[in-house]
């Protein structure tokens, strides 16, 4: 998966984060999602998470919203079934508003 991601702010999108491929160690399996972040977030007219889960060592969201021209950094967090705590964090910028041409 890339780390930055564009979207159209009318746009919904879902985003997995695939422990497996990321960083989980040979055996390793994620026990408990810590769930999502979005920074910076200052109205409501920001991006947002609709919803999460945690299934088969991936953690998804679907992400909505947020400002044209503005970007955000999105993280997820996962524990391990041997204690360690994983973070993966992706960019996302919002695409600028389609001009009006007269």
């Amino acid at each position: 998966m890339s780390g930055y991601i564009l979207k159209a702010a009318e746009e919904a999108i879902d985003l997995p984060i695939r422990w497996r491929d990321e960083k989980l160690k040979p055996g390793e399996r994620v026990r408990e999602d810590l769930g999502w972040r979005i920074t910076p977030v200052v109205s409501e007219a920001d991006l947002v998470i609709a919803e999460q889960h945690l299934a088969c060592d991936t953690s998804f969201a679907l992400i909505e919203g947020g400002v044209p021209g503005k970007t955000y950094m999105v993280s997820a967090s996962a524990r391990t079934d041997r204690g360690r705590d994983l973070i993966r964090a992706v960019v996302i910028r919002i695409a600028d508003a389609p001009r009006m041409v007269a």
